[in-house]
């Protein structure tokens, strides 16, 4: 493809609602033809660019470099192969939170008292973020907010999209994660009901009007997509 566009203006319309097929379907609610460009070649791409006058709408998949992912890329299609055979072959060891679950112990009698003892104790929530395809993703945000005090956690995912928070007090959690190219992901945890969790992150889509970025932008593009990463 040589034309390199991002979405100018971000629509809300829901694909699934419009008439169509995978590659072109139908807005009612701005009477325009959405493209699914990452059903379609660069060459397609290029063509309808071309041709049309006035607005073009379209969808496609954003990888996480903010670059759109099309129906011949050979380059990200291996690189998801490879990620995929990474994850299937490797063998990771069980997260098991540190001691016992906290659980009621069996009063113990001195004459004819009763003395009941309680572990008070702090935990931790053990997290693998993966992709679609089970692959690891490394360096995505991880809030967790403590629903009660308002206490946050934040930090990244390892080169294998792992992460352990610690110190963690009982109770309910908001958990955010984000990641630049992937769609953000909402969850109600409550510790220590749970300890250990594996989450999935759908690839980013993005829907709505398209337009072209000038070739003598694309260097200050690659370095506010950088400075991003780096951010995130």
């Amino acid at each position: 493809m040589s034309r390199r566009i991002q979405i100018a203006s971000p629509c809300s319309a829901n694909w699934d609602r419009m008439d169509g097929d995978d590659r072109v379907r139908h807005c009612p609610e701005c009477n325009l033809d959405v493209y699914n460009f990452s059903a379609m070649t660069g060459a397609e791409i290029d063509r309808i660019v071309s041709d049309q006058r006035g607005r073009v709408c379209a969808r496609f998949y954003q990888r996480a470099d903010g670059t759109m992912l099309t129906q011949d890329c050979p380059v990200g299609v291996r690189a998801m192969l490879r990620r995929a055979s990474r994850a299937a072959a490797a063998v990771f060891a069980a997260l098991v939170s540190v001691g016992p679950a906290m659980a009621q112990r069996t009063p113990k009698s001195f004459g004819n008292h009763l003395i009941q003892i309680q572990e008070n104790r702090a935990w931790s929530l053990n997290l693998i973020i993966e992709d679609v395809l089970s692959a690891g993703i490394p360096h995505a945000r991880v809030t967790l907010t403590n629903a009660a005090s308002g206490r946050t956690f934040e930090a990244d995912t390892d080169s294998g999209g792992q992460l352990s928070l610690s110190d963690l007090s009982p109770g309910d959690y908001d958990l955010t994660v984000t990641c630049i190219g992937f769609a953000t992901k909402h969850e109600r945890v409550s510790i220590p009901q749970t300890t250990n969790m594996t989450l999935k992150l759908e690839v980013a889509v993005l829907m709505g009007e398209v337009v072209e970025i000038p070739r003598h932008r694309l260097p200050i593009i690659s370095r506010v997509m950088a400075g991003l990463r780096r951010v995130v």
